[in-house]
Formats: C-alpha cells, structure tokens, sequence
C-alpha cells in the first residue's frame, strides 16, 4: 500500500510540475513585467522575420527598361496563364464532338410503312364518310401530317403491296446500319479529330470513336436518293406502267417518315471539352529565393512581365495579418517555453529585470543584423558565381550575441539565448536546418572560449577561435551536401567564415561597453579597476594606508575562497579593494590608520557618536563608487560585507556607560544599516574582512591560532543569521575556511626568535630569546579575549560542522 500511495504521490508531482511550468514562469504580479517584455521581443523579432524586400509594385508592360535589379524574394510557384491556355485550347480542339446514335429510328421507320400500307386499304371511298376519322387516327399513329389526296392517291393504285416491298427495300439501302446526320456542319473539320457516338440504346451507353467519317450522309441527301433508288427498284420488279407514278407516291411518303438516326448532342461535347481543359495542368514556373527575374537596364520581355505579376499576385493573395499572427503565436511559445525550462530545471537562471532587457535587445539586434548581412549577400553573392550563396551566410556573426551574454551574465542564460536565437535563424533562413545547427554550435562554442577573456586582446583571439571553429562546421558541411569537396571551394569557405572572426570582434567591440554603460560589469573591465592606479585606489594608498594594506589582504583571501567555491574570483577581489574607499574621508577614526604615537581619536567621544563615524565610510563608500563610476556588482560590497552585524567594541562601550536609571541601550542601534551578503562574493567579503582584522590582531598568529580566528568568526555571524540571504552552503563554508586559513598562514607567518643581548649589574651580558615582532606586552584584555575564542573553537566548529 505505501508503495502504491508513493506512486501516486510522485505522479500527481510530476502533473503538478507539467501544469505548473508557465504558471511558475511569472508566479507573482512582479513577473508580470518580465511577461510584457518578453511578448514586445517576441513581436518585434516576428516583425524582423516577416519584412521581406518586396519587388516593385509598378506597372510594367513589354519593353518598359528596369532602373534596378529585381529578384524573388522568396519561394514562388507561377502559373504561366498563356502557355496554360494553349495547352487547353489544343486539349479542347483534340477532343472529339459527342453524337447520339439512335437504332431504332430505322425500326420505327419500317413499321410506320407497314402500318400506313395496311390502313390504306380500309380507307373508305365514300366522300364524306369515315375517312376522316380514319386518317386523323393513322397521323396520330404515325406523329405525322399524311394529306387527304396522298392517301387517295395510295388508295387508287393497285400494286400497293409491291410499293410497300420496294419502299422498304430503299429504306434498308439508305438506312440500316449507316449514320443518316440532321446536317454535317457539327462534324469537325479535320478527319483527324473523328467524333465519339454513343449508342443510346445500348448497356452504359458505350461509346464508339470513329475517325472516318466519309460515310456519313445527312438527312436531306437521304431524301434526294429516295427517287432514284426506287425507281430503280420498281424496274427490276417487272413494273412496266406508271413507275414514275409509283415512284412520286413512294418519294411522298419517304419524305414523311425519313428522320436522321444520329444527332450532334452539344451540352455532352461541352461538358466533355471543360472536363478535359480542366485535366490539363497548369504550367508552373517555379523561382527560388534570390533567384532573377530582371537586370537593371534590361528592357522587360513576355516571359518577365508575366513573373512580376505572377509574384505581386501572389503575394496580394496571401493574408499578410494570419501569417504575422502566427509567427507571432510561434516566437512568443518558443521563448516562454525555453524561458520556463529554464526557470524550472536550471538553478542558477534567476535573470533580473534588467537582463530579460540585455537579452531582449541582444535578440533582436542579433536578428536583425542577420538580416541586414542577409540582404547584402542576396544582393552581391550572384556577382561570385563560382561560389555557393550559401558560403556567405556563414559569414553572418552569428556567435556575437550568446558571447556577449556570456561575459556579463551566467552560463544558463547563454544556453535560453542560443535556443531561441538558433531556431530564429533556421525561421530567418527559410527553415535552414543547417544554419540554425551553426548558430547553435558557434554560439555555444564562442561562449565557451570568451568565458576565459579578461583582456581587449584575448577576446580577439577568442573571435578569431570561434571563427576558426565555424569554418571547420562548414566544411563537415559541405561533405554533407552538393557543394563539393574540392580543394578550391573548401579554401575558400575558410577564407569567407574565418573572416566572420573580423564581424564578432567588431560586434563585441562596440556591444561591450554600450553594455557596461547599463551597470553590467565584465571580467575586462574589473581587470581595469584592478589596476593600482586607479584614482580611488591611489588615494587610498596615500590618505589611509592602513586600510588599504587591510583590502590587499582581504583581496587575496576573497580571492582564494571564490575559486574554491565557484565563484567570480575576479568580482570578489576587486569589490575588496574598493569596500573601504569611504574610509578615506575621517582615515584616522579607523584603528589599522592609527600609530602608536597617535591617540585614538574614539577616547573623547561617545560611543554613539564614535558609532555614526565608523557607520558613515559606507554611505561614504557608495557615494565615491557611484560618483567614479563603478559597477553595482562591486558597489554592493561597501553595504553588504558588513551586512547588520554589530559593531561590538562600541555597544559594549555603550553598554558599559549606560544608566539603567534614564535609558537603556538597544542593540539595534548599534548595527550597521545592511543589507546583508546577498551574493556568494559579497559574503565572502564579509568574513573575509573580520577574519583579516581579527588575525591582525594576534600577537603571536600561529596556524592553530589562525584556524582558531577563522572558525570562531564564521560561527558568529552564522549564528548571528548574516549569511541567510546569499546561497552559500556549509559545504562552501568548510571550503572558504580551509582557503582563509591556508591564506592567513602564508601572510602572517610567525616570526624567526633570535638572541637579545643585554647588559646586566656589573657590565656581564644576557642573553634571552624574544620574537622579532613582539616590541610590546600583549593587553590583558586581549589575551583574555583571545584565550575565550580558543576555548570557544572546539564547540562552535561542531555546531557549524566544520
């Protein structure tokens, strides 16, 4: 059961977690301003992706001269409307006309014949009789118009039934089993075309192609055989008398019942034509990106006026609001989606305000410097054609922005903007699998490499480094794909992306201090104000050399103790040899600037007044850091290495004075105003600046002692809660220890005892041994103290375990 509810447990975590990740992203209102800024970098990136150099909207017309080159902007597919049309006007005047066959017109013929040969004789030929009913009822039979005299006329001849036989004789000749047409003008007029014939009394109305159509008669040449073919009919019969009446009766009756048998059906052949102009495929131009369409001073040919208005039809097609929207939904869930990975998983990635402005702006100034290079290259890389565009693209600084970050940020910063940066050029370069693989090797390489950069010089050797790495992607590039592998064209991508090394430091160059400006401070310039002629530092060498030979030695403890607990050794040791710079205003109210001929100045005053002087060298401090111009990352230590903690010597001075009677003393005011370490380095600081005073102090610092100074105080302000707000662990702590102690021996190291001479009572000499640097009893008060912290040590370094 636990197993199972454990189980459960880590499952509905794990749901929480993958709901929580956007939400956790901007947990309170504060972040709400992170969410804005981020929404303003997307759009403006969107707005860099989705401007595109457009070709010129003017009206052009054949033989117009071009003032400017013009090339496709994108990928573009143009229907050729003239070549499409002809192609489907040969596709239409291919396609055969449609008839309708009719069989059983012929059948419907003979049984009319039949039917009025064997009415005719029932005819009455009484005048006024019933032979007008008789003859309303045969037309009506025969939906046709017979005359009253032709029926007379049928009437009175005696050989009907060898009329009938020879008509229907004639109509076998002239009708079965041939194509009798209304008129031949709906056949085509090349044989070559043929016609199709669909049987309409056949299964599926199947369809016939015939191509010869030279034995196609139309209805009215039927009509004019039918004399002649009966009249030959009737001679052959032995019909000697009244043929040519026979054979104009016989004639009269054909022309009522002959009819064509095959009928042009034109919604059909319609129909048919739009299917097959329909089936004809379009003629398709395809441009590529970059591609030609007109030379400057070129007069415009049929094939480029159709291009230009293939393309402005193109693009008047698109919906240009859809298509930003959605770039601006993607780039906007890329980068809060990367953003809160980060912010779940990575630590260390506590961007501030600030930074999301710092990567912001390098983002969209990085993206838009890719463009820019990108449409100078599309403008000026068809003049190389012995070399591939692509070569060119390579020599984009795409690196700069992620190194840029890399020396005034963290690492986990680096890696959210090289995520974003790399799949916004692979959008930038048409979904470019390859420049986006680039962008993300070079700028994690060229982070790596400026990370060590402490100098004006080094960071152009590591643009050069980076450089160098680019042009090696290239030509593991170009094995991957068509561009070659010769000699010449893997030479000259090194020559194109090692010149890529002259763009980053130039980038980095001008980006650098522009950043700096924005209180960001870099290893370059704590180098700078590392330099022992710095103003500040030259003054206080000169006005309080005490104190300045105190942040010497605070410098190389912090020093040490950042490198062994990762972090910024540089920062820390700078921002200790300018915590005390406020000192320099009232040098001689500080002990390590007063000499044993001076007295202390602290006698004759109050202990809260003595207390307002030593407090004001911060507010001092600040204002001469913020007045020199130093970084916020190196003032925060003038505050914070002192944090709250109480200026013990003083209150305890106080202490001593107070009269329970009219006051009492309250320990706060006796605490410096803060605030406490916020950062590892600043914290450092802090112990750093007791230890080195306390160990000052000894008379006699041997290494136990030293061990004994160092643990004593890093227990007091542990307990006294002065680490609690900066990220330092009791591992980091054992760590620091071990560092100031191994630090402190090496600087106070005990000295050599030699032989002292002394003349005794009676002029003899003695000789006693005494230590170089002892020239005075040691205070009671500080052997008593001392003797206390070495009591103390054994029980507070099991507390802290150390």
């Amino acid at each position: 059961m636990s197993t199972l509810g454990n189980n459960l447990a880590k499952r509905r975590q794990s749901q929480r977690v993958s709901m929580d990740v956007l939400k956790g992203l901007f947990a309170d209102k504060n972040k709400l301003y992170p969410l804005a800024l981020l929404a303003v970098v997307a759009l403006l990136v969107t707005i860099l992706l989705t401007t595109k150099s457009t070709l010129t909207s003017r009206d052009y017309k054949v033989g117009d001269i071009v003032p400017e080159t013009m090339k496709a902007d994108a990928d573009y597919s143009i229907v050729d409307e003239d070549s499409t049309a002809r192609l489907r006007e040969e596709a239409v005047r291919s396609e055969p006309p449609i008839f309708d066959y009719d069989s059983h017109v012929y059948t419907e013929i003979r049984k009319k014949v039949s039917h009025f040969f064997s009415k005719i004789g029932s005819f009455q030929q009484v005048p006024g009789g019933s032979e007008g009913d008789d003859l309303e009822e045969l037309n009506s039979f025969l939906q046709s118009e017979i005359s009253p005299e032709l029926v007379q006329s049928f009437s009175k001849i005696k050989d009907r039934t060898l009329l009938q036989s020879e008509m229907l004789n004639v109509l076998d000749e002239l009708l079965r089993n041939r194509y009798v047409i209304a008129t031949k003008e709906n056949l085509p007029s090349e044989a070559e075309t043929g016609i199709k014939i669909r049987d309409l009394y056949s299964e599926n109305q199947t369809s016939t192609y015939l191509l010869d159509l030279g034995g196609f008669a139309d209805i009215q040449e039927v009509r004019r055989r039918v004399p002649e073919r009966l009249q030959t009919r009737l001679k052959s019969s032995g019909l000697s008398v009244n043929i040519s009446h026979y054979v104009e009766l016989g004639t009269e009756l054909a022309q009522q019942f002959l009819k064509p048998n095959l009928f042009y059906n034109s919604k059909a052949t319609e129909e048919k034509k739009r299917e097959v102009a329909d089936q004809v495929k379009p003629v398709v131009i395809s441009l590529e990106k970059g591609e030609t369409v007109v030379r400057d001073g070129d007069r415009i040919n049929t094939r480029q006026l159709m291009l230009l208005k293939g393309i402005n039809k193109a693009k008047k097609s698109e919906n240009p609001l859809s298509a930003f929207f959605g770039k601006f939904l993607l780039m906007l869930l890329l980068i809060l989606t990367i953003v809160s990975f980060a912010q779940t998983f990575f630590k260390q990635f506590k961007p501030t305000i600030r930074d999301y402005y710092l990567m912001g702006t390098l983002l969209v100034f990085c993206v838009a410097l890719a463009k820019g290079m990108l449409f100078l290259i599309e403008k000026t890389a068809p003049g190389l054609p012995q070399v591939p565009p692509e070569y060119f693209y390579y020599m984009i600084p795409v690196a700069a922005g992620a190194m840029a970050i890399q020396l005034v940020l963290r690492p986990e910063s680096v890696v959210v903007f090289t995520l974003i940066f790399a799949v916004v050029i692979a959008i930038l370069f048409d979904s470019n699998f390859l420049m986006g693989t680039f962008t993300l090797l070079s700028s994690l390489f060229g982070s790596y490499v400026v990370s060590k950069c402490q100098t004006r010089t080094s960071l152009f050797k590591a643009s050069l480094s980076t450089a160098l790495f680019s042009a090696l992607i290239v030509v593991l590039f170009s094995l991957l794909i068509s561009y070659g592998t010769s000699v010449h064209r893997i030479f000259v991508s090194l020559l194109i992306t090692g010149s890529s090394s002259v763009w980053i430091f130039c980038v980095l160059s001008i980006a650098m201090p522009i950043i700096e400006k924005f209180d960001y401070v870099t290893d370059m310039r704590l180098i700078e104000l590392a330099n022992f002629n710095n103003p500040l530092l030259n003054r206080l060498a000169l006005e309080a050399p005490g104190t300045y030979h105190h942040s010497r030695v605070v410098a190389q403890l912090v020093e040490a103790g950042a490198e062994q607990i990762g972090a910024n050794p540089l920062l820390a040791m700078v921002s200790a040899l300018y915590h005390d710079i406020g000192k320099t205003k009232a040098p001689q109210y500080f002990v390590e600037n007063q000499t044993a001929e001076t007295r202390n100045v602290h006698d004759k005053l109050k202990p809260s007044m003595s207390k307002m002087i030593i407090v004001s060298h911060i507010k001092d401090g600040i204002e001469m850091g913020k007045k020199a111009g130093l970084p916020s990352a190196v003032i925060n230590g003038i505050p914070e290495h002192h944090g709250t903690s109480l200026i013990t010597f003083f209150y305890h001075k106080a202490k001593d004075q107070e009269d329970p009677e009219l006051d009492q003393i309250d320990e706060s005011e006796f605490r410096y105003p803060g605030p406490k370490p916020r950062s590892k380095e600043t914290a450092l600081l802090l112990l750093a600046d007791s230890v080195e005073a306390a160990t000052k102090s000894l008379q006699d610092p041997t290494p136990e002692k030293i061990r004994g100074v160092v643990q004593k105080i890093f227990n007091k302000y542990f307990a006294d809660g002065q680490l609690s707000e900066c990220d330092l662990t009791l591992q980091d702590l054992h760590l620091i220890a071990k560092s100031f102690h191994r630090t402190l021996t090496s600087v106070y190291k005990p000295r050599v005892e030699y032989p002292e001479v002394t003349t005794g009572s009676g002029g003899t000499q003695k000789v006693k041994k005494q230590d170089a640097s002892r020239n005075q009893q040691q205070p009671k008060g500080t052997q008593n103290k001392q003797k206390e912290s070495e009591d103390d040590n054994g029980e507070d370094l099991k507390r802290l375990g150390l």
